[in-house]
């Protein structure tokens, strides 16, 4: 079953062999030409990824519960992809194991960030405000017609003090929490 954001495993081998196609190792043959162009590729994605996660989680910080589950299905993911780019003999020794190893998290790695960034839109544009003198909390939820209540929750606040030059968010963006099986993170972890 999928938890949780993950793709499910056949989208995700599905789209492996499309991350392989836009890889800058693609066209070298093997030498350490190529080891070293996944290294760099497969350090280059996990940081990219890990931006990601941490871009998710702020989008989550509404609601600690669904946070809780996110983490649990990124460290799920992360187990999938340990199982998925083990050598299939754990005792051979080749030199070539690590850099297919690495080449097969880097595909993975890459999928579950575009799946991320596009599940969360994190390429939405989000409403703000910046705060400017004599702006007040209750202004600024009228004029955009929210409530007070909802913008000090969507931005954190404890009380009504706000600073110039403060970016308030006036909406937190549509995203879908629910995994590709149609199980919502708030059911996910109650079995």
């Amino acid at each position: 079953m999928t938890l949780c954001c993950c793709s499910s495993l056949a989208i995700a081998q599905e789209t492996e062999i499309n991350e392989w196609d836009d890889s800058p190792c693609k066209s070298l043959k093997p030498s350490m030409e190529l080891a070293n162009c996944i290294a760099q590729h497969h350090q280059d994605i996990e940081k990219k990824l890990t931006q990601t996660v941490k871009q998710v989680q702020q989008k989550l910080a509404f609601d600690r519960t669904i946070q809780q589950h996110f983490v649990k299905s990124q460290k799920l993911w992360q187990t999938w992809i340990e199982t998925e780019c083990a050598p299939a003999d754990p005792h051979h020794h080749s030199a070539h194991v690590p850099v297919l190893i690495a080449a097969c998290e880097s595909n993975k790695m890459r999928a579950r960030e575009r799946h991320l960034r596009q599940k969360f839109a994190l390429n939405q544009n989000i409403a703000q405000h910046t705060v400017v003198a004599g702006d007040t909390l209750s202004a600024i939820a009228l004029k955009n017609k929210i409530s007070v209540e909802k913008l000090k929750i969507l931005n954190h606040l404890r009380d009504d003090k706000i600073i110039v030059g403060q970016i308030l968010v006036l909406a937190h963006p549509v995203f879908d929490l629910r995994d590709d099986n149609g199980v919502s993170m708030q059911e996910f972890g109650k079995e």
